[in-house]
């Protein structure tokens, strides 16, 4: 080792690894003392400036003797923090210069000490604006993730806390809290009645759930942008609120309301949250529905009035027997009690598995069952604990009054000889969605109940093999046919007019893209262009079902003459926002949704009443009565809109669920409202096949 070495070490250089000097010391204090954030540094310039004050106090007093230590110390202070003060100085020109020095540092210490304030609230109001305080609110919903979905669920849980006094929601995503504010204020108008919250964090991170303060939250909803972040947030909420539990006493049960897009996940999912998850499959719940909007044209105005809050939607009440209604009225015949509103089921007091009856032993004791039609038909009123009531708004159910709940069934209307008919079925299914495999088996589910078969055609793009990506390895479908059009650019006007026939009675337009995309949708708008075009020109009678992705693209679908949409993103956020307010519809949207249980169907009105003339007048009561009697329950009606019966293609209105039965006349005594309709007029059942 040389000199320089050895002098290197000697000299205590810190560098070189020796003993650190003096000056290194303070300076690894100041260091330290300035990333201890603003009350530090404040700190510090505070404490040097009182030791100059007192310094300086001391020697103007020992230098120049004109006052006290004390009398100069202040002297000294007010010269820091007043730099006018020097005007009125008076004495020797180095009495005057040390005056002025202090002065100086006063500007100094004044300026460095309004920098550290400014800075540090400006640190604040930044960290505010990224939305990292906890929520101290009460009762709230938490909403995890932001995307399009989002805007819908919050304009949902709007329109569900219209008649609540200030219902908060925190929203939380790792998009910034301004940037979230900002685009939803912008697409929403905000009503008075509900408080919206929003925090940047990541919605599967421990530390900033604590932000959205899940102790006392109502509960909680996960809207992320993949199944995969959809799981860890479920996984992490459910540790998070399973520790929550532990520390308390009596803690409430927050359940988890998510949705996941492939049905692949919802293993993982289920074991991801146990039993505080109520999970949604979209890919499930999309099938069944764009099956059946399909295959009943206006079914889509049906389940989007039952999952949202707009004019009727389904509650889970309890009712007191009063005035005619007692705990011996039968389960079929409560509806005849009742003045505004539909009752569509119930949680019976004892399980299924108690119930005696054969109907009852033909469930399946896994399945729950909550709706009327599944239910042995001599069950009572005092059976169940609470009912699933279709009605405008929670707690507006009615009762009739004891002069009018004895109205007269029209027994002469009521048809029980009518067979269903069932004409000749040829859809044609355009796109290759993720969930077709499911459509086609709850197509094929439906038509082999029915002992009828029906033809299905597959219409996709030229790169696209769908028998073997598709429908390889599959069960044979039981009732349907299946033809595949390949080879073709179906998205071209010319290949759909040349594929297209007479005897093509359904279309549905599945859009190909997982996500939510708006490309899609364009291509779902430029096939409803062309498909309307060649309907007129060839006086087509076929119906048109399509799924879209964005709410916004509606509106544009409209203008083509397409009114039978199913819009995804829309329906998922409903569906989510009525279970997070009321957990047991859970159940009850689960059995509406599958194979087994009830479904919503449309029948012509002569399938249940006798038609002795071209129409008939009659009241919700009897047509209930006659739904009744074949086990349904009877809860809106669909009107044609082209009346005439000359006309090739009908066309219908907008089904009406929970149709006003009741009016007043000249005076204030209630009168039954008379329907008149048609043989082909549909009434909109729930059956349970």
């Amino acid at each position: 080792m040389d000199k320089n070495s050895n002098d290197a070490r000697g000299s205590g250089n810190s560098r070189g690894g020796g003993k650190p000097s003096f000056t290194d010391k303070v300076k690894y204090w100041f260091d330290n003392i300035m990333t201890k954030g603003m009350v530090a540094k404040i700190g510090l310039l505070i404490g040097f400036t009182v030791i100059c004050v007192f310094l300086a106090g001391f020697i103007i007093s020992l230098v120049f003797r004109q006052k006290d230590v004390g009398g100069s110390v202040w002297d000294s202070f007010l010269h820091v923090l007043d730099a006018g003060t020097i005007a009125g100085d008076q004495g020797g020109i180095s009495f005057l210069l040390v005056m002025l020095i202090l002065t100086v540092f006063g500007l100094l210490f004044m300026g460095t000490l309004i920098g550290l304030l400014n800075n540090g609230i400006e640190a604040k109001m930044e960290r505010l604006a990224q939305g990292k305080s906890r929520v101290l609110e009460q009762g709230h919903t938490v909403v995890l993730g932001y995307n399009d979905v989002t805007v819908s669920l919050l304009s949902e849980l709007m329109e569900a806390n219209s008649n609540q006094r200030l219902v908060p929601v925190v929203v939380m995503d790792s998009m910034e809290t301004v940037e979230m504010e900002s685009e939803v204020r912008n697409r929403l108008v905000v009503d008075k009645h509900t408080k919206l919250i929003f925090r940047t964090g990541e919605i599967y991170n421990f530390d900033d759930l604590d932000i959205c303060n899940l102790r006392e939250c109502k509960s909680i909803i996960i809207n992320a942008e993949n199944d995969f972040d959809t799981i860890k947030a479920i996984l992490a909420c459910k540790g998070k609120l399973d520790q929550i539990a532990e520390e308390e006493e009596n803690p409430r049960k927050v359940y988890i309301t998510a949705v996941i897009r492939d049905e692949k996940n919802e293993i993982e999912a289920k074991l991801a949250g146990g039993d505080r998850l109520k999970l949604i499959v979209y890919s499930r719940i999309m099938a069944k529905i764009m099956a059946g909007a399909g295959r009943q044209p206006g079914l889509s105005y049906v389940y989007s009035e039952l999952f949202s809050y707009e004019d009727n939607e389904i509650y889970c009440e309890h009712i007191k027997p009063e005035n005619s209604l007692t705990d011996s009225v039968k389960m079929y015949d409560i509806n005849h009690y009742v003045e505004n509103a539909v009752i569509l089921g119930g949680i019976p007091k004892v399980p299924l598995s108690e119930i005696s009856g054969s109907a009852a032993n033909s469930i399946d004791e896994d399945i729950k069952c909550y709706s009327f039609p599944v239910f042995p038909e001599t069950m009572e009123f005092k059976d169940f604990d609470k009912f699933f009531i279709l009605e405008e708004d929670d707690g507006s159910m009615k009762l009739l009054p004891s002069s009018k709940s004895g109205h007269v069934i029209k027994e002469e209307q009521i048809n029980m000889d009518s067979v269903l008919e069932i004409e000749p079925v040829k859809i044609m299914i355009i796109g290759v969605s993720p969930m077709l495999k499911q459509v086609l088996y709850e197509l094929d589910g439906y038509y082999n109940d029915l002992n009828v078969r029906a033809e299905v055609i597959l219409s996709h793009d030229e790169c696209i093999d769908i028998n073997n990506y598709y429908l390889k390895g599959q069960e044979k479908f039981n009732a349907l046919d299946i033809t595949i059009i390949d080879n073709v650019d179906i998205y071209r006007l010319e290949v759909l007019e040349r594929v297209l026939d007479d005897t093509v009675t359904n279309i549905m337009l599945l859009t190909e893209d997982k996500g939510m995309s708006s490309k899609e949708d364009e291509r779902i708008l430029m096939q409803l262009i062309y498909l309307r075009d060649i309907r007129e020109r060839n006086g087509y009678e076929f119906n048109i079902c399509c799924e879209m992705n964005l709410e916004s693209n509606t509106q544009l679908a409209k203008l083509t003459g397409q009114s039978d949409f199913v819009v995804g993103s829309n329906l998922t956020a409903m569906i989510m926002t009525q279970i997070s307010e009321c957990t047991e519809l859970y159940e009850f949207f689960d059995e509406l949704l599958r194979t087994e249980g009830s479904e919503i169907y449309m029948r012509k009105a002569k399938t249940y009443l006798n038609f002795t003339d071209q129409t008939i007048k009659t009241d919700f009561y009897t047509m209930a009565e006659a739904a009744a009697r074949r086990h349904e329950i009877l809860i809106g009606i669909q009107k044609l809109k082209n009346r005439d019966p000359e006309c090739r293609r009908c066309e219908y209105e907008v089904p009406v669920l929970n149709p006003v039965r009741w009016e007043t006349g000249n005076g204030t005594e209630m009168q039954l409202v008379e329907f008149e309709l048609l043989p082909d007029d549909l009434l909109v059942v729930l059956a349970e096949n």
